[in-house]
This record gives structure tokens, sequence and C-alpha cells, in this order.
């Protein structure tokens, strides 16, 4: 077992030397967690469209006399939003990372992750037509018992 006394003495001797004091008080580093976020906008976006999609089908389809009509279009107008916002972030992915990002971002970095964003908000915006189209190809509120 180590003793406390190995590490106060461990500490102090590191503590000007710390890495990662000084990579936290270093002000032009990347900043991590937007840019994982600006990553993952597109898997974002088709959560939300999901939610929006799923709940506001139940809501409607739990009333005793359902408006079809309006869980269509309420899912059809979540599927042309959500679809749009994944659309532009496949087609201009760098824009996205340039704004979550700023001026601290790596250029190397930089290109990585807008080939991420346009993958995952690719695949976002197949899962949301995928998912969208349902509502129209078997209709809301069905039953089957």
């Amino acid at each position: 077992m180590v003793s406390r006394d190995f590490w106060l003495s461990t500490m102090k001797d590191n503590e000007n030397n710390d890495a990662l004091t000084n990579v936290a008080k270093d002000k032009d580093r990347e900043p991590y967690g937007l840019l994982t976020l600006a990553g993952l906008a597109g898997p974002f976006i088709w959560v939300l469209h999901f939610a929006l999609a799923y709940l506001a089908e139940g809501f409607v389809c739990m009333q005793p006399e359902p408006s079809h009509s309006m869980v269509i279009w309420q899912v059809v107008g979540a599927t042309l939003v959500m679809g749009a916002l994944c659309l532009c972030l496949v087609l201009w992915p760098q824009n996205w990372v340039a704004l979550m990002g700023g001026k601290r971002i790596h250029k190397h970095s930089a290109g990585f992750l807008a080939a991420v964003t346009r993958w995952l908000a690719g695949l976002a915006l197949l899962a949301i037509l995928w998912s969208g189209t349902g509502v129209l190809l078997l209709g809301p509120c069905q039953t089957n018992y």
C-alpha cells in the first residue's frame, strides 16, 4: 500500500510541472466538448425527430376520435424540418464545425470533424426519412386487435 506521505511528496514535486494544469490554463486549446457535440448534431436531430413524431402520434391517437390528418401533417412537418437541418449538415459541415470551434480549432481537426459530421448527419437523414415515411405508408392510429 502506498503511504499518504508518498502521494503528498509526489504532488509537491509536480506542482509546477503539472501537465493538466498547463492544459487547463491554455486559452488556445481546442474546445473538444463543443466539437464532439458538433459532430453528433446529426444523431441528436434524429433523436429529436423520433421523439416528436412518435409522441405526436401517441398523443393524437389517445383521443376518442383521433384526427389522422393531424398526425400526418405533424410527422411530415417534423420530417421536413429535421431533414432540412440534417441536409444542411451534410452539405456544409465545415461551416457548422467552424461555428462551434471558432478560431481555436486546428485545420486537421476541422477536416476530420467535418467528415464525421457529414457521415453522421447523412445517416441521420436516412433514419429521419425512413421513420417519417412509416406514417405515410401505414397510416396513423391503426390497431390490429
